[in-house]
């Protein structure tokens, strides 16, 4: 019996060791408008804009990951999660904790597989990508572009230019800035902004909640397919407004009621303008009610 303890801890331990994570702790100089590209198959990343010259990289790696791989100079880094040809089959530790830290001005892209992507305090250009996993940011920013394919996607903050893609996910920008444009096929969209000069959002199942101004001269473009749509923006809107919906109702609360298409058909419209109608709004439903409210 001792004989069989003994075997059965010495398994443990050899087990212990053969899946325990790796540590990392790199440090690499980086310019204050450094391009940083990291590449990960599974596991997490955080990134951190911060005052100091230099890229940091902690966290740690799976048993079966290869090496991380840290290429360029100052001007710009690629980190690289390597792993086996055959992760798939022959080895399954391939995940990677990353925590980053990067000059605040720098240029970020992460494209992430099966992970979750998350980044903050950066002010320039950001890309962040995942197949499986949400995407989250947060901060003032130049310009944005946020994709996950089976996850959600969020922004809180500001950002110059906004985009937001998902396919199975919803997406929440909160404070964007002067242009957006946002698409999801299985999800809701929920905007909140200040006075946008272009905006696009689209869904083909699911609804759409919009919380915001319009520039002078702006435009908001509104599609959803099969999901409601909610405009809350001020009394004072300047705009050309065109809604429509084919299976639908429209409570207009700018402006007169929509009017019937049809006599054999569900669907209503209604145009009309507010302010000086220096704005264009456009709004359009298959199947959803449209309610249009004043903030």
């Amino acid at each position: 019996m001792r004989k069989i303890t003994l075997l059965f801890l010495a398994a443990t331990a050899v087990a212990g060791v053969a899946f325990a994570d790796r540590p990392v702790d790199e440090t690499r100089p980086a310019a204050a408008n450094a391009t940083i590209s990291i590449e990960v198959i599974s596991g997490g990343v955080t990134v951190t804009g911060w005052a100091r010259p230099e890229l940091s990289i902690r966290g740690s790696l799976g048993d079966d990951v290869e090496e991380l791989r840290i290429d360029g100079d100052r001007d710009g880094w690629t980190v690289k999660v390597k792993v086996p040809r055959q992760a798939g089959r022959r080895h399954r530790d391939i995940h990677a904790n990353l925590e980053v830290r990067v000059p605040a001005g720098a240029s970020l892209d992460v494209e992430a597989v099966s992970a979750s992507v998350g980044a903050s305090g950066l002010t320039g250009r950001v890309e962040l990508s995942a197949v499986s996993g949400d995407v989250t940011l947060d901060g003032g920013l130049e310009e944005a572009k946020l994709t996950s394919i089976s996850g959600d996607v969020r922004l809180k903050g500001s950002a110059g230019r906004v985009t937001a893609e998902a396919v199975s996910g919803d997406i929440v920008l909160e404070g964007v800035g002067r242009r957006v444009a946002a698409s999801t096929v299985s999800g809701s969209i929920e905007l909140t902004a200040g006075s946008v000069e272009r905006a696009e959002l689209e869904s083909v199942s699911g609804s759409i909640d919009y919380r915001g101004g319009l520039a002078a001269s702006g435009s908001l473009e509104v599609d959803a397919h099969s999901g409601n749509v909610r405009l809350q923006m001020p009394a004072a809107t300047s705009a050309r407004w065109s809604v429509s919906t084919f299976s639908g109702r429209i409570d207009n609360g700018f402006g007169p009621p929509a009017q019937r298409d049809s006599r054999h058909a569900p669907g209503s419209s209604v145009e009309f303008e507010t302010g000086a109608a220096g704005g264009r709004i456009e709004v359009q439903t298959f199947s959803g009610n449209v309610t249009l409210k004043q903030s």
